[in-house]
């Protein structure tokens, strides 16, 4: 039997979007960025993970998008993470959720996922118009 969960994307990337430097095409905006990360804000993994809530997923047939089940896990919000490569050893930041305590982006093999942080939250919006 094929699986086929279904994600609101639009919601999703509404939900979770950051404004990047990469939302710009001007080279030299993007040239001259010097990232503000405030370093007291990362938490190792050693001192403990994200909270995980009890969340619900609704699974598909993917053939005839049929309600089959309910997948019940425990998940993080998404957060900012540090991640070593475990080959290189050149880190880098993105996103993660934990899903039952394991990251779900990064294969242990290869990556170690060592500091993360919770996303800021979003300005409030000012109406000009």
């Amino acid at each position: 039997m094929k699986i086929l969960i279904i994600i609101d994307a639009d919601a999703m990337s509404e939900r979770y979007h950051k404004p990047s430097i990469y939302d710009t095409t001007d080279l030299d905006e993007m040239l001259s960025y010097e990232p503000t990360v405030d370093i007291s804000k990362w938490i190792s993994v050693n001192e403990r993970m994200p909270k995980e809530h009890e969340t619900e997923q609704d699974i598909y047939d993917a053939e005839t998008l049929a309600f089959v089940d309910t997948k019940r896990e425990n998940c993080s919000d998404l957060v900012n993470v540090v991640v070593t490569n475990n080959e290189t050893c050149e880190r880098f930041v993105c996103d993660d959720i934990t899903t039952n305590g394991e990251w779900t982006n990064f294969s242990k093999d290869y990556f170690t996922v060592t500091y993360w942080m919770e996303l800021p939250k979003l300005p409030n919006e000012v109406n000009n118009g």
